[in-house]
């Protein structure tokens, strides 16, 4: 830990609790409307509060200490599960002890607005922590100039930021993730049809028969749809749902 290292990542942090509507979503204290500080960050911890912190470049001396008490706290079985969140496995085997890696946990409050409890309707909380991700990713894409591409992951690229490699990880960003993919998916499989139906218009030298195929094909999604969900009643369907129309083609 430096107070150039501390301050990185105190910036990368307040990227998310910055979001705008993260009041809308964040852990209250206790019965008040206010946000829960995340006591799992790097800027809790050497900053003493993430409301309102700036990210000004702390001393020497008091990272020093901060990151002091972290090391002894290992050795301290009160503190040691608490210490431990911010090494790598292999810091209590150096010494003097220092991690070449540390991490944050920044979790979000539930039920939200309008839900009685986390499993009220989980479809639709899950979609409203959705809408919030998503302008969380913005913000972290538009933060490390990360842009998807068609094709292309924005995932792929390797981040770095003064010296430091960042990684993060939700679920609800890997769901948004694999929807923007899937829609991706679609346009291929659009291309797909265009071809099977040119092919087949080539070798049976019909463009009615061939229309008709690949109608008759299309049209078995919704039947499916309705026999999978009104008559076997299973709720469940996404996008991936869609993609078979690629086995269909085959």
């Amino acid at each position: 830990f430096t107070p150039a290292n501390v301050q990185t990542i105190c910036e990368i942090e307040s990227l998310f609790w910055n979001t705008e509507g993260y009041s809308d979503y964040c852990q209250l204290n206790g019965t008040s409307s206010t946000c829960l500080d995340p006591t799992k960050t790097i800027t809790y911890t050497f900053y003493g509060g993430t409301s309102g912190v700036s990210c000004d470049l702390l001393s020497d001396s008091s990272v020093n200490a901060t990151a002091g008490a972290l090391y002894s706290g290992l050795s301290v079985n009160t503190s040691r599960q608490s210490s431990q969140f911010f090494m790598g496995s292999e810091t209590e085997t150096r010494s003097p002890r220092y991690t070449e890696r540390t991490r944050a946990r920044i979790p979000l409050g539930a039920p939200l607005s309008g839900f009685v409890s986390p499993s009220d309707r989980p479809l639709d909380q899950s979609i409203e922590y959705n809408k919030f991700y998503r302008r969380v990713r913005d913000k972290f894409f538009n933060f490390f100039g990360l842009e998807n591409r068609w094709l292309h992951s924005a995932y792929r690229e390797k981040v770095e930021r003064n010296g430091l490699r960042i990684k993060w990880y939700s679920s609800n960003l890997s769901s948004i993730e694999s929807q923007d993919t899937i829609l991706g998916d679609l346009v291929l499989a659009l291309i797909s049809i265009l071809f099977v139906w040119g092919w087949m218009t080539y070798q049976m030298r019909s463009i009615f028969l061939s229309s008709f195929c690949m109608l008759s094909i299309v049209l078995s999604i919704p039947l499916s749809i309705v026999i999978y969900r009104d008559i076997f009643r299973v709720a469940y369907f996404a996008f991936l749902h869609i993609l078979v129309i690629f086995l269909v083609l085959g």
